[in-house]
């Protein structure tokens, strides 16, 4: 079995290779992983699409006994560092007080690593289940999901009955997630000199009128999920102009809307479309162009299927308590994969915490990352039963 602190060194040596993405540079992870699996005899595949970007494929085979296949999946890349200070070097890994920080290692390095860690411990163990373990370690989730997507056109899913996604849930069996769509809208105005204003057509102030609608007025006609909640819309990114003295021609916004199965992307986006054409004939000059800079469906799993069924039972074991939620705000990579499958089981698990995730002076627990391994090991096996 792999010793806790090979286990640790391995997540440190994970944490230290900067996979911030954009641009990702996930191969440098993939690579120590492969080493890893080479080491303790699974075998593993480096799949390079992109220069610098891969993913990672190991697989434990079954006994042949016709099971499909159970995959454990993450993600290698992470978000920028951000303008706030940390208290240590973001890629140093540092381990104090029990903690492990570093960019990474809540979102979702630990969990990451924790998964590879079980399918060696599975390995060594000599334990063989009636279907395929299947660890997958993905590129550019944090961007355009590019490594999932890498996966269906590989036709990876074929076979695949379930899927665990190690994302940070605190611990918690996680069945549901909000789907994502980000929209830029960009207004387009007519360059003056300041000091002549009424001689072009301001972009700036035509964007305050969308802002405006955005904030005061805008409403999802849907009613809450039962488990997901509510939708949400934030406004995340607003820039334009290029001098003090110049009237702006060009305005860009980019919202974030988070989504629940009830709701259809194009709708949003035609009532979007049908607010800023009335604009378009109500303001003199006003012209615009939206774009949809990515797409996320809502994932949903059934508390019924085997996979969710066997993983709450163990968290109830394992915590001495049920999940305290069954749902998450974010989106993972099984937007991707149930878009491909849309009957495909997912359970999102992981050691980290989902509210340090993306924070300075990001951590994970030591206890929470070698209880983590235990539980994977453990749900592997038991679905497999």
């Amino acid at each position: 079995m792999v010793p806790k602190e090979e286990a640790v060194s391995l997540l440190q040596r994970v944490l230290r290779a900067n996979t911030v993405n954009p641009p990702g540079n996930e191969l440098e992870t993939a690579l120590i992983l492969r080493d890893f699996f080479d080491a303790h005899g699974v075998e593993a595949e480096v799949d390079e699409f992109l220069t610098g970007r891969a993913n990672l494929i190991a697989r434990l085979p079954g006994n042949g006994a016709g099971r499909g296949s159970l995959i454990l999946c993450g993600h290698m890349d992470v978000v920028p560092v951000g303008g706030s200070a940390w208290d240590m070097e973001p890629f140093a890994a540092e381990l104090r007080d029990g903690r492990i920080y570093g960019r990474g290692a809540s979102d979702m390095k630990s969990g990451l690593v924790a998964t590879a860690v079980a399918v060696a411990n599975l390995k060594q163990s000599g334990a063989t289940a009636t279907g395929d373990i299947v660890f997958v370690a993905t590129a550019g989730e944090e961007v355009d999901c590019c490594g999932a997507r890498r996966l269906v056109e590989r036709g990876m899913l074929e076979d695949v009955e379930a899927a665990v996604i190690a994302e940070p849930t605190r611990g918690d069996v996680v069945l549901a997630h909000k789907g994502a769509l980000w929209v830029e809208i960009a207004t387009r105005g007519k360059t003056a000199h300041g000091s002549m204003p009424q001689e072009g057509v301001n972009a700036i102030e035509h964007m305050y009128r969308v802002l405006g609608w955005l904030l005061e007025e805008f409403e999802f006609a849907v009613d809450p999920d039962p488990v997901l909640g509510e939708p949400t819309l934030n406004v995340s990114v607003i820039n334009g102009g290029v001098k003090v003295n110049v009237v702006p021609d060009d305005c860009r916004l980019q919202i974030d809307i988070r989504t629940v199965p009830a709701q259809d992307h194009g709708e949003i986006l035609g009532m979007i479309e049908r607010r800023l054409e009335s604009f378009r004939q109500s303001l003199h000059g006003f012209d615009c162009e939206v774009t949809v800079l990515s797409e996320r469906l809502p994932v949903n799993t059934s508390t019924g299927e085997r996979l969710a069924r066997v993983a709450e039972v163990l968290r109830r074991e394992t915590y001495g308590a049920p999940s305290s939620r069954v749902a998450a705000p974010y989106y993972t990579d099984a937007s991707v994969l149930v878009e491909a499958r849309p009957d495909l089981p997912v359970v999102v698990y992981g050691p980290g915490d989902d509210r340090l995730a993306h924070q300075p002076n990001e951590w994970v627990s030591k206890e929470a990352f070698d209880g983590s391994i235990a539980f994977y090991e453990r749900l592997a096996t038991a679905y497999f039963r």
